[in-house]
């Protein structure tokens, strides 16, 4: 199939067939079959639907899938039995999840072999404010939902959806970001419920929403959430102090969020002083630097 299609859709082939392959429900299952469907038709080249349906058949001979790849071109029927055996069987090695269906899905067991696509249903409980460079310039931004990919039992990754933000989807990658939210096989096969970890995460903001700008003319508003070196750190390597005597000023402020890419100088500048009036009050929080930021470099003066 590959040679017959773009890269990219190539990709939306592979995650239609994975959608198909991933319902629960014969509601859903219709509904994604007719998308698949008339992907493929939209298609000129026949070869193309007759490719697919070749795999289809091979796919869903081995597949343990609660529901067979259709193949459109088989009219004995042998897929609708297939089909209609795996809903009588009790063979559930394979948890699958429907992405409309999350809410009528038992919770994902610990010995479970997870696989699919899970929407989170408590999505506003991620709190915004960890996002240090966003709601300063869109305070009305908020959460509208949030889907994440399972492929035996690992997190690939999860898409969040905003309201009036500068994006309109933000892709998470990184597994810290996962395990600050309670997801994971480690949370205990946790993928539907966001659960922040108070262990994992610190009481400044600690990520940062990137966007390219090429993206953003082009009409796809994509941007992606990351976890950088903390900008507390990046100060001190600008002072060359360990311990500084003076707190960030107006110009260290302006230089060092042009530098790390930040949309507005206000916010580096909280999350400088946030760590500042911490490591200068009573709880010791300059002391235990290395185990809070990550980090605690030395310069020649202290």
């Amino acid at each position: 199939m590959r040679n017959l299609f773009t890269p990219a859709q190539h990709k939306e082939y592979k995650d239609l067939c994975f959608r198909v392959t991933c319902c629960r429900t014969r509601e859903s299952l219709n509904k994604w079959t007719q998308t698949l469907r008339g992907f493929l038709e939209s298609f000129p080249n026949p070869e193309i639907m007759n490719a697919h349906s070749e795999y289809a058949i091979a796919f869903s001979k081995v597949s343990t899938a609660h529901y067979p790849l259709p193949s459109f071109n088989d009219d004995d029927g042998s897929q609708e039995n297939i089909a209609v055996d795996r809903e009588n069987s009790d063979d559930q090695g394979i948890v699958i999840d429907d992405t409309e269906n999350t809410l009528a899905m038992d919770e994902p067991s610990a010995s479970s072999t997870i696989t699919g696509y899970f929407d989170i249903v408590n999505p506003t409980r991620f709190e915004l404010p960890r996002i240090r460079n966003l709601l300063r310039q869109y305070p009305n931004c908020s959460v509208a939902g949030m889907e994440v990919v399972v492929e035996d039992n690992h997190i690939i990754r999860a898409v969040m959806t905003l309201h009036d933000g500068p994006v309109d989807n933000v892709l998470i990658i990184d597994h810290s970001i996962f395990s600050r939210m309670g997801l994971g096989e480690d949370m205990g096969n946790n993928f539907t419920k966001i659960y922040w970890s108070e262990t994992e995460n610190k009481i400044v903001p600690s990520m940062v929403l990137r966007i390219h700008t090429e993206q953003v003319e082009e009409g796809n508003k994509m941007g992606f959430l990351e976890v950088p070196r903390h900008s507390y750190l990046h100060w001190l390597n600008l002072r060359r102090r360990q311990f500084p005597h003076s707190p960030p000023t107006e110009e260290e402020c302006y230089d060092l969020a042009k530098k790390l890419g930040y949309m507005d100088m206000e916010d580096l500048k909280k999350e400088l002083m946030d760590v500042w009036d911490r490591e200068n009050g009573p709880l010791r929080y300059k002391e235990n630097r290395a185990l809070w930021l990550g980090d605690n470099p030395t310069y020649l003066l202290p």
